[in-house]
């Protein structure tokens, strides 16, 4: 009795391989016709995908993908026509053909119970994957242009990852196929870049570093990315190795400065702004930004040179007339508060008359050419107010304060 049910078992377990074996050969047959159902075709595939009797199986796989470039031949070849194919459907089926072919292979070249390696299907998926690989760029554009920018970055990856796939060279790995894959690992990292709260892009940059591709784009790209993800670290040294490979390239030193400046490591800020002088020494914001770095190191001499220089370049540059006026502006206070010390009132005035008011009328010459320079600037007006009221200039004074009221 027993016996009689396990070949009753052996049977029905039989009939259900047959049974989903029978879904494939009718997936594979419906998109070999004229007019395929491809919904009906992808239906019974997925039901073999699913049973455990035929999962495993490598023509299970060939022929999920098979129906699916089908799909993506059936919208492609409209253009050949000249019909409009269905992209997004058109980019689907192929994403899926590399995902069930891919499959596909790997159990193709399995070894069967015997050892033996005996591929039926992976000549035909490594002919049809690579006839299809240039249209993973245009499925990244498309997925570009949709603002899809994690498929486009998956597309890319695609690319990228068959042409490194030893299954497709040499074919694919001739000098064009190398720049065109260097082009893709860029177009990778940018749409990357767009993926939020994503740190895919500081790995496509990284992996173009030294490949000779856009290398000062990959660069300032690069420290973008560390700087969104706050990696202060990695930005600097970025920079810091885009300044030594671009030393032409004012980004990298430029920032550089700004980078020191705000860590407060003066003495840095100051050799990336000589180096900026030594490319740009022309540029009158970068004596002006020198002169502010001595500012703050209250090196007063220093700084009154690197403004007047910034002058000599620049006579109209009205920050450097401001700066040279708040510096004596700034000295006169100092001297004002000194002098509120003293309580003899005839040695106070004297300390007035004598230090506070030259110091101010010292700096008024060069606010006033701020001003004039830069009219609406408030600050200046600000600075103004005070130098005409410490210097007992009445109408000046109220001309500036009813402009200053005037303002939003």
């Amino acid at each position: 009795m027993k016996k009689v049910l396990l070949s009753a078992a052996i049977i029905l377990s039989a009939g259900s391989v047959f049974a989903q074996a029978k879904f494939v050969n009718k997936a594979f047959n419906e998109v070999k016709v004229e007019n395929p159902n491809f919904d009906e075709a992808r239906n019974l595939i997925k039901q073999a995908l699913e049973n455990p009797e035929t999962m495993d199986q490598a023509k299970t796989w060939y022929v999920a993908g098979f129906v699916e470039n089908k799909v993506f031949e059936s919208e492609r070849n409209k253009q050949f026509v000249g019909k409009q194919p269905d992209q997004a459907k058109m980019y689907e089926a192929l994403v899926k053909v590399y995902d069930f072919y891919n499959k596909a292979y790997e159990l193709d070249n399995a070894p069967d119970a015997k050892g033996k390696v005996k591929p039926k299907y992976s000549k035909d998926i490594v002919t049809t994957l690579r006839n299809a690989q240039n249209y993973l760029v245009n499925a990244g554009s498309f997925y570009y242009d949709q603002k899809n920018y994690q498929g486009s970055y998956d597309m890319f990856a695609k690319f990228i990852e068959v042409g490194k796939d030893d299954r497709y060279k040499p074919e694919t790995m001739t000098p064009a196929a190398d720049s065109l894959n260097l082009q893709i690992m860029f177009y990778k990292g940018v749409a990357a870049s767009l993926i939020p709260n994503s740190d895919l892009a500081i790995a496509a940059y990284e992996d173009l570093k030294g490949k000779n591709y856009q290398e000062l784009d990959v660069y300032k790209y690069l420290s973008t990315e560390y700087l969104n993800v706050k990696d202060s670290a990695n930005f600097t040294s970025t920079l810091e190795e885009g300044a030594t490979k671009f030393p032409t390239e004012p980004y990298f030193v430029q920032t550089l400065i700004n980078v020191y400046l705000n860590s407060g490591d003066y003495d840095k800020a100051v050799v990336y702004l000589d180096e900026a002088i030594r490319q740009e020494p022309d540029k009158a914001q970068y004596y002006e930004l020198k002169g502010k770095i001595y500012e703050s190191k209250k090196d007063m001499k220093e700084a009154l040179a690197c403004y007047k220089k910034a002058l000599e370049i620049d006579p109209y540059y009205a920050d450097a007339w401001a700066n040279i006026g708040i510096i004596y502006y700034n000295e006169a206070v100092e001297e004002q508060d000194k002098a509120s010390l003293i309580k003899d009132t005839k040695a106070y005035n004297k300390a007035i008359v004598d230090q506070v008011r030259p110091k101010f009328k010292e700096a008024l010459p060069y606010i006033e050419k701020a001003h004039e320079l830069n009219p609406e600037k408030r600050e200046y007006l600000i600075a103004l107010r005070g130098i005409y009221y410490n210097l007992r200039m009445g109408d000046e004074y109220e001309k500036v304060e009813a402009i200053l009221n005037s303002m939003p």
